[in-house]
This record gives C-alpha cells, sequence and structure tokens, in this order.
C-alpha cells in the first residue's frame, strides 16, 4: 500500500515539473512573439484560445451526454481538481452559481514564474469560452481573479435569458 502511495506522490510531482516547464517555455515563446510582432499577439492568442478553448468543451458535453450547469460544474470543480489544491467554495444564487476560489495552485506558480499575464490569456480569458462551449445558453462573469492580484476568484455562472 505504501509502495501505491510514493508511486502515486511521484506521478504528481513529475507532473507539476512538467507543467511548470510547460508554463515557463510558453512564457518564453509569447514573450518573444510580443517583443518581435507587437502588442497584436495578445489578440491572436485570445482569438486562438477562444475557438480551442470552445471546441474542447463542445466535445467534452457530448462526450459527457450531459450539459447542464450542474454537469459543468461538477466536471471543472471536481474532486481531482480539489484534490490538485485548489481552494473554493460553491454557493447557489436565485440567478446561477458564484464560485469563489481561495486558493489557485495555477495562479500561483504563474505568480511565481513572472508569468501572470499570459497565464491570465492562456488559462483565465478561456473560461467564458470553456462556459460557451459546453452549453451556449450559459454566460459566465469573472468578477475578481487571483491572476490579476484579487484576492479570490470570484466567477458567476449563469443561464442566459
Amino acid at each position: 500500500m505504501a509502495d501505491k502511495r510514493t508511486i502515486k506522490t511521484c506521478l504528481k510531482e513529475q507532473s507539476a515539473r512538467l507543467e511548470r516547464q510547460h508554463l515557463q517555455e510558453t512564457n518564453e515563446l509569447l514573450e518573444a512573439l510580443e517583443r518581435h510582432f507587437g502588442p497584436e499577439v495578445v489578440d491572436v492568442v485570445g482569438r486562438v484560445v477562444a475557438e480551442r478553448t470552445r471546441q474542447v468543451w463542445a466535445e467534452i458535453a457530448q462526450r459527457e451526454g450531459r450539459n447542464s450547469l450542474e454537469d459543468l460544474l461538477r466536471i471543472v470543480w471536481s474532486s481531482e481538481t480539489r484534490e490538485r489544491g485548489y481552494e473554493l467554495t460553491i454557493e447557489p444564487q436565485d440567478n446561477g452559481v458564484m464560485v469563489l476560489v481561495r486558493r489557485c495552485p495555477v495562479a500561483e506558480m504563474a505568480r511565481q514564474l513572472g508569468m501572470q499575464k499570459w497565464a491570465n490569456h492562456l488559462i483565465c480569458k478561456g473560461d467564458p469560452f470553456m462556459v460557451e462551449g459546453f452549453n451556449p445558453r450559459f454566460g459566465f462573469q469573472h468578477l475578481k481573479s487571483l491572476m490579476e492580484g484579487d484576492e479570490c476568484c470570484q466567477q458567476f455562472y449563469f443561464i442566459k435569458e
């Protein structure tokens, strides 16, 4: 039993190292592209992230065979996500669901690497497109963002009227 935990721990550590290395390399590439081509790179990245995120999450919804707001929240904020170090609460509201994320390991890593700008564009700014891809009847708002220096991420998921 102890060997299995050790293997699981080693795999998690290796995964974290690879994720960190990938983020560093992506940041270096995007910084170089922005220096060479100018601020238009941000717009191009935004368009690519939007399209790819919509596509991926539409495929997830199709594979799941269900795409309710509860399904989306179950997938995004699964126990597996929480095991990675996310600390959050999910609060039903009259007109949707508020998610308050007090700890985000990706935002922490981005801050350590000095790459909040690009991590924000690659990850956080894709959230509305994730929601839209999963179900076009849903909307999403970032009210606060750890990646942008707020004390938490405050995300509101809702059904469009």
